[in-house]
């Protein structure tokens, strides 16, 4: 006879740093101005899409900030978002991760928009949500498990979905129950906590 035993299944998610709870608009505000405007955070690339979402929004008349450095490799595609843009889209390239600059970015957005063909769910996305930014995420991948109900998904081909999606999270306040999530199962001490039951369960 055989005895199998099944082990539970543990799963570790993504963690965040707890500092961007406390971002401050007023630094990126002072820098670039007052206007509002929609973030895409991310290295400039294919599968990050940043040339649809540009698309999505042309003519709309909302601010686009791409916050990112162009992927080796890839210098045409950025060419291509840079012909595809227009006066609305701000490429401010890379902010080094422990910048206030980044925080205060995400906390001085109306929303921010990921039209990538994947995440998992993008740390930047989590940093974001800290901040109570509303959110704009793909379809495809696990940013549903994180987030639930508290963000729009998106097709990332689609181009009038991206739009809408967009325009309905800028005309939203900011979100204390996005917040909330994120600071009580996805900062890094979560992530640390749910390592070490993994591992005490072995």
């Amino acid at each position: 006879l055989f005895q199998v035993r099944q082990a539970k299944v543990r799963i570790v998610p993504n963690g965040v740093d707890s500092r961007f709870a406390a971002a401050d608009a007023q630094l990126f505000q002072a820098r670039f101005g007052n206007n509002s405007f929609v973030l895409c955070p991310g290295r400039i690339e294919p599968r990050k899409n940043q040339l649809t979402l540009i698309r999505a929004l042309r003519g709309t008349g909302l601010r686009l900030v791409l916050l990112g450095d162009v992927v080796s490799g890839h210098d045409r595609y950025l060419s291509a978002c840079r012909a595809a843009a227009d006066d609305s889209v701000l490429f401010l390239g890379r902010v080094q991760h422990d910048d206030p600059l980044l925080a205060s970015a995400y906390a001085a957005c109306r929303c921010v928009a990921l039209a990538s063909w994947y995440e998992t769910p993008s740390l930047a996305a989590l940093e974001a949500a800290l901040t109570g930014a509303p959110l704009v995420l793909p379809a495809g991948g696990s940013a549903r498990e994180y987030f639930g109900p508290l963000a729009r998904y998106v097709a990332p081909h689609n181009l009038t979905e991206i739009r809408a999606a967009v325009l309905a999270a800028i005309a939203e306040p900011r979100s204390s129950s996005l917040a909330s999530l994120v600071s009580g199962q996805f900062t890094w001490r979560n992530v640390a906590e749910a390592t070490w039951a993994a591992y005490d369960a072995l």
